[in-house]
């Protein structure tokens, strides 16, 4: 039961995102890690930066699992609200993926309308089997921008990009 400082940080970016309220502000400022997603975190009406360090974002890396017998990853959802990334590594998953379905990413906005807006500053973006951002039902936009980033691309099945028609 940490409180989210810097003696005693959350454990998980989960709990860090649902620490600021909706509506609200946050700055995240992860520690030296390898951070995975083993739950969907639905983001809504937030506004957050996740911060780790643009001299060495690999050290700070956010990936994700699969679950299911379909080899659905889990993803961060984004609606209505804007996260900014700065200095993280972010990895996609690497292994069997289900790749007729939307729930293959890292991050995403899918079954929702409204708005998103994610930009990665100075990240390290590895892609493997999945993609790193999703689209798909519901209408609504998700707009990404990457700026001083460097990407790299491990295998012909993760796309930077998948949009599907609902």
């Amino acid at each position: 039961d940490n409180l989210g400082t810097s003696d005693a940080p959350f454990k998980t970016i989960e709990k860090a995102i649902d620490s600021v309220p909706i509506g609200g502000y946050g700055t995240i400022r992860l520690q030296p890690s390898e951070y995975v997603l083993t739950s969907n975190i639905l983001v809504v009406d937030k506004f957050l930066v996740i911060r780790g360090d643009t001299s060495s974002p690999s050290d700070y890396i956010i990936t994700h699992t699969v679950y299911g017998t379909d080899n659905y990853c889990y993803t961060l959802q984004i609606v209505n609200s804007v996260i900014t990334f700065i200095g993280c590594g972010l990895k996609t998953y690497s292994g069997t993926v289900d790749s007729d379905h939307h729930a293959t990413s890292l991050l995403g906005r899918h079954n929702e309308s409204g708005f998103g807006l994610v930009t990665l500053y100075s990240c390290n973006v590895e892609l493997n089997d999945a993609d790193l951002v999703s689209i798909s039902y519901g209408g609504g936009t998700l707009d990404v921008s990457l700026t001083s980033s460097d990407v790299v691309v491990n295998t012909t099945e993760g796309k930077l990009l998948r949009i599907e028609d609902g």
